[in-house]
């Protein structure tokens, strides 16, 4: 654990405990971190981490599956980083519930077959990322998803049946993207409880 709070501190992030003296939120956003850098979560034994933030570095698909023993991790964010997301087949996050994709520009349809396999997402951020209305054919497999911030997309109407059998889906935000009104009044005919306010 000294490990890993010395590589923290020495990438000038931040590390945090939980109130049974658990580190479980390490803050590495936009610190010089890349795939190598992610063999101390390897090394240090940790497997309590919850919340991971990656934003802004050099992370890529090759050093996720450095992250396999952390086997509680419920939040990740890796905004802004090259991830496509292939990486994923080769870590299990059983128990994230969030994950932060938001202007990841190189994400592949391939890569989201992957993701998918993460089946306790209930959070998808992937706002001024490079999806198009494809990527919803893989989306629509998470069964738990809630909120999808999809704003300033390439998504258009003719995604939306995708989604049409995502019961849990509660809140979409299609802000900056070719949906139109037409297009969410479909899509209420067969998720009458997603939000109604249309956010665009």
């Amino acid at each position: 654990m000294e490990d890993l709070i010395s590589f923290v501190e020495s990438k000038g992030g931040r590390i945090s405990q939980n109130e049974q003296g658990e580190f479980v939120w390490v803050d590495l956003t936009n610190q010089k971190v890349d795939d190598q850098d992610l063999d101390i979560f390897m090394q240090s034994g940790v497997s309590q981490i919850t919340y991971l933030f990656l934003s802004g570095t050099q992370v890529t698909d090759e050093g996720l599956a450095k992250l396999t023993y952390l086997r509680r991790l419920e939040d990740l964010d890796l905004g802004g980083t090259e991830i496509a997301g292939i990486g994923f087949a080769n870590v299990k996050f059983s128990s994230l519930k969030k994950l932060s994709l938001y202007e990841c520009d190189m994400l592949t349809v391939d890569g989201f077959k992957e993701i998918v396999n993460c089946q306790n997402l209930e959070k998808l951020d992937l706002i001024e990322s490079n999806i198009d209305d494809q990527f919803l054919q893989e989306i629509a497999k998470l069964p738990r998803l809630k909120t999808l911030w999809a704003d300033y997309t390439r998504l258009t109407n003719a995604g939306l049946p995708y989604l049409n059998d995502m019961t849990q889906l509660k809140s979409l935000s299609t802000r900056g993207t070719a949906v139109t009104r037409e297009g969410m009044l479909q899509l209420w005919k067969h998720l009458p409880d997603l939000n109604k306010e249309l956010i665009m």
